[in-house]
């Protein structure tokens, strides 16, 4: 090793030294952080290398690309599949009032807390209401194939007006009896109408019934593309030297605290330079809806 060489590893040597020293108690404070994660380590490393506006800038970027997604992903569900959007659309909450008028026509039916004969009137009204819920499903779909969840709602919707009619002919109201049973005879029709429709949809039923795991694993990649970006931002912004500085003292530090918290443990050290710092603002189970979150890890 020359001369010069030896000066300048020296130099770079009490440079990863002093920041460290001047990044430990930042990342200190860090630590009591909820969502504390290596990319905290980096970012503090960044700001005491003289980086702020960089990681700033980072930051900024990757962290809105995640709800800008989801935003997407939403978007393009309305778009693409309007009133029978299993995320929100409008077909599934007219579905969800036919399957509470339904088990409520059951419970009227029953005589919960009530004289049954008094509440034979509601059960009728409730049982046409449930019918009327599924006709306006079939006529928004378009005779096109709904999300498996309308077509579960609306068999519960079925098995609950079964049991409205059955409990209504144990009490002896024939007429009310009879109303509801053609109501379920009729949610039945319907229910099949919607089943054959789905069987004969191919490629249509596979769409919208993976409609939603579609859009966010789009929303994924495109955070991924976001991420890219912003390592190749990094990578221009900061020479080799540098480069190397920061990620020396980010080592050093996540050794450091690696003891209390487990999850700065193992990482790969040859990571480039802000790649934690990216890493920890994309994760999908920051800026994914929970379900979606939860679903993932299933």
């Amino acid at each position: 090793m020359s001369e010069r060489s030896r000066a300048t590893r020296e130099q770079d040597d009490a440079r990863i030294a002093s920041l460290t020293e001047a990044a430990r108690p930042r990342v200190e404070n860090a630590l009591r952080a909820p969502q504390f994660s290596a990319g905290m380590v980096e970012v503090n490393v960044f700001r005491v290398a003289g980086h702020t506006e960089l990681a700033d800038r980072i930051a900024e970027t990757v962290g809105a690309a995640g709800p800008a997604a989801v935003a997407g992903a939403k978007r393009h569900l309305v778009e693409t599949f309007g009133a029978r959007n299993p995320d929100r659309g409008w077909l599934g909450f007219v579905m969800f009032v036919a399957v509470l008028s339904s088990a409520f026509a059951a419970a009227a039916a029953s005589g919960v807390r009530s004289d049954p004969v008094m509440l034979a009137p509601w059960a009728t009204a409730l049982a046409g209401v449930a019918v009327l819920g599924q006709v306006i499903v079939l006529a928004g779909a378009r005779l096109r194939p709904v999300n498996r969840f309308i077509v579960r709602m609306q068999l519960f919707v079925v098995a609950a007006l079964v049991l409205a009619a059955v409990r209504s002919f144990t009490h002896g109201l024939t007429g009310s009896g009879t109303a509801v049973a053609v109501c379920a005879g009729l949610a039945a029709a319907l229910a099949v109408v919607v089943v054959v429709i789905r069987s004969r949809g191919g490629e249509a039923t596979q769409d919208v019934d993976l409609s939603v795991e579609r859009a966010y694993l789009r929303a994924i990649g495109e955070v991924d593309a976001v991420a890219r970006d912003a390592q190749r931002d990094v990578d221009a912004s900061l020479d080799a030297r540098e480069a190397e500085i920061v990620v020396a003292v980010r080592t050093r530090l996540l050794e450091e605290f690696a003891g209390r918290r487990p999850e700065l443990a193992g990482l790969d050290a040859e990571l480039p330079a802000g790649a934690m710092m990216i890493a920890s603002k994309v994760d999908p189970d920051r800026w994914l809806p929970p379900a979606m979150a939860k679903s993932r890890k299933r």
